[in-house]
């Protein structure tokens, strides 16, 4: 006598591939003998590419981004200037003597390296300033090359230079561990202070709020 045939089990093609906003696909957790059926989250190998745009201090920058839904600040000019009160309160502790990444339109400073001098072959320490104080540079770099401007500000700190850099805080890149963050000895690089700015800063005359938070890096001179 032959044994009744069990039913097939078939899935409804109106849960197969459900999609939340973030492009991930939910998927039905278990062996298939299980009643009940937890839902799980299944993350694409490659999600979804978008290109955001956001500002720096002297270049739009594009940068491939996951999208989530939302995008980040983004605006038509590329020259964005440093918020006057941050500047100004640390100008009074620090006297500048050089702004060495700016364009005429919002150079802080009276002496400044534009697009016209490359600000990364210069000697900082060696250029005349509108200031007799020992050489003190505002550094607010684009951040198409902040990793070059990071080396470079670690470099002039090293031949006598205090460069203090407003930068993105972020901590997970390249750049910080190699300028501002010992990884091995888990704490900051000889010379260097961090000060994280609460909230987000408004950069020119901007309306809206720079996309991720930022922080002041200040690189003192190292015997």
């Amino acid at each position: 006598m032959d044994s009744p045939q069990r039913p097939r089990r078939t899935r409804s093609r109106h849960t197969r591939g459900r999609h939340d906003v973030t492009g991930a696909t939910l998927r039905s957790a278990g062996d298939g003998n299980s009643k009940n059926h937890s839902p799980r989250l299944t993350v694409p190998r490659h999600p979804v590419i978008t290109t955001e745009t956001f500002f720096t201090n002297e270049s739009t920058v594009k940068t491939n981004l996951p999208s989530f839904g939302s995008a980040l600040f983004s605006r038509a000019s590329d020259e964005w200037s440093t918020p006057d009160d941050l500047y100004t309160a640390l100008d009074e502790e620090f006297r500048f003597t050089l702004d060495a990444a700016a364009t005429a339109a919002n150079a802080k400073s009276p002496t400044f390296l534009d697009r016209d001098r490359d600000a990364l072959k210069e000697r900082w320490s060696l250029l005349p300033s509108h200031r007799p104080s020992p050489p003190s540079v505002w550094m607010n770099p684009p951040y198409s090359r902040i990793r070059y401007f990071m080396a470079k500000a670690t470099e002039e700190a090293a031949r006598g230079c205090t460069v203090v850099c407003l930068v993105p805080s972020r901590t997970d890149t390249k750049w910080w561990h190699e300028s501002v963050w010992d990884t091995d000895a888990h704490r900051t690089r000889p010379g260097v202070e961090v000060r994280f700015l609460r909230g987000r800063l408004k950069f020119g005359d901007g309306t809206g709020s720079a996309p991720c938070p930022s922080a002041v890096i200040i690189l003192r001179p190292t015997p």
